[in-house]
């Protein structure tokens, strides 16, 4: 939703409380957001995207009188709905904002509900973060003069925004910051002129990687001709959560309250929100610079000569096998390298947790330069076709590599191979040894010269 609140810290003596045509919202919905509420981050789906937020907010508007202190709502209760409509492409996603205040309820008596400023919202993306250190994108906003509310709860005029974006991805938690400026029509309100603001969001969720998450907002707007006036200098905190439905649809709910006392911190703010991502559409994996090895023939049998067996020595225990842990998530095994969780795909696509495990290798194998030279392997559960699935294995392994290439090692250490279905851990034929058979394997194919592996 797009509402916003206006708290007056004083106001000169009068005989009726005064028209404020005052924008008094601070808040919208950011569209196609991966898990904030409130602050963009720099990512760009592609296709189509849909959605709708509704929102209740107490007491947006309030003006206080000087002499007495007394408080008069000028908004009472409001609730809002914003419709959501867009396409991604490349790095680039247009979308569209329609609010609607079908309840806004005013001291005088009179409803303000009506149409809110229709916004056209343009975002693009200029670093992945998948692949740069952090996120970069671009936000530009209009806000289009259609309100129809009597309530101060759209600007007088046109306005617009335009504000950097950064994210960071940091395992499961994602951060993000938006700066910019807010140009909109001039209002003098008492001892302060609200006209173009500086703009700010700082936004930091917590996502597994699992169907849920939780975020934490923060947003505000500071009067760029009078930064000083706390009144020109509203901020408020938002504490959300959010579930996905599959891989599309995703639903989410939040509490905010103003930390501030500028014009448009609220008294307390309700959004419930549900958003809708066209999934891209599923290609056939194709192997990428990397190699399929073929089943190998098997040898003829040959007669075992009749010897006499030795009495075997005493049998001495070899010590356990290392195994990797949360606290050493990469540890090597003869010539595996093991990882604490498996490196886990979506099709062809890296899912958050495997990328993690992959960054976790990344950072080991930086540390650890006699190991001189590694096979990263692509096996599969055998379900498919067996053609498909090399291809599939293969195009995995390449993934991997070019992961770790990116994290900064050098592309000579490795070699990408797609084994398919034809070395499975588990033939048992179970789903839960299919589980086990879908994997990536690393293995050490050469360590430096005069090193001795434990």
């Amino acid at each position: 939703m797009i509402l916003g609140a206006l708290v007056l810290g004083r106001a000169i003596a009068a005989d009726s409380v005064p028209e404020v045509a005052v924008d008094g919202q601070i808040y919208r919905p950011p569209i196609g957001a991966q898990a904030t509420l409130w602050a963009d981050d720099s990512a760009v789906g592609q296709g189509a995207l849909a959605g709708a937020s509704v929102g209740w907010v107490h007491e947006p508007v309030v003006w206080v009188w000087e002499d007495t202190g007394e408080r008069v709502p000028l908004v009472g209760d409001a609730v809002g709905i914003d419709v959501l409509g867009g396409y991604s492409f490349w790095r680039i996603r247009a979308a569209v904002d329609v609010p609607v205040y079908p309840v806004a309820s005013s001291a005088s008596g009179e409803g303000g509900a009506g149409l809110g400023d229709i916004a056209v919202d343009l975002k693009g993306m200029i670093l992945d973060k998948k692949t740069a250190p952090i996120g970069l994108g671009v936000a530009v906003r209009a806000d289009l003069p259609t309100a129809s509310t009597a309530a101060p709860l759209a600007a007088d005029g046109f306005a617009w925004e335009a504000t950097l974006i950064a994210d960071k991805q940091l395992g499961p938690v994602l951060l993000a910051a938006n700066v910019g400026t807010r140009g909109m029509p001039a209002v003098e309100i008492d001892n302060l002129t609200v006209s173009d603001q500086l703009a700010w969001r700082v936004g930091g969720a917590f996502d597994p990687g699992a169907s849920w998450g939780i975020s934490l907002d923060l947003a505000g707007y500071a009067t760029w001709a009078d930064l000083g006036n706390p009144a020109g200098a509203p901020a408020e905190a938002m504490l959300g959560g959010f579930y996905r439905l599959g891989d599309s649809l995703k639903l989410a709910a939040g509490y905010g309250h103003g930390i501030s006392s500028g014009i448009g911190a609220s008294n307390g703010r309700a959004v419930l929100s549900v958003g809708w991502q066209q999934a891209p559409a599923e290609e056939k994996p194709r192997p990428v610079a990397v190699a399929t090895v073929e089943p190998e023939p098997k040898p003829e049998p040959k007669p075992e000569p009749v010897v006499q067996k030795p009495v075997p020595p005493a049998v001495v225990s070899p010590p356990p096998a290392p195994v990797p842990t949360a606290q050493s998530p990469v540890v090597v095994s003869g010539t595996r390298i093991l990882t604490y969780q498996r490196i886990a795909f979506n099709g062809a696509t890296l899912r958050s947790e495997g990328a993690a495990q992959v960054d976790q290798l990344a950072k080991y194998l930086i540390a650890h330069p006699e190991i001189e030279s590694v096979r990263i392997e692509g096996h599969t559960d055998g379900r498919g076709d067996p053609s498909d699935e090399l291809a599939l294995a293969g195009t995995r392994a390449g993934v991997v590599l070019e992961r770790l290439v990116a994290s900064g090692l050098d592309r000579g250490r490795f070699y990408a191979a797609g084994y398919g279905g034809m070395r499975p851990v588990d033939q048992s034929g179970t789903e839960a040894a299919r589980v086990i058979n879908e994997r990536i394997d690393f293995v050490v194919t050469r360590w430096a010269e005069g090193f001795e592996p434990k």
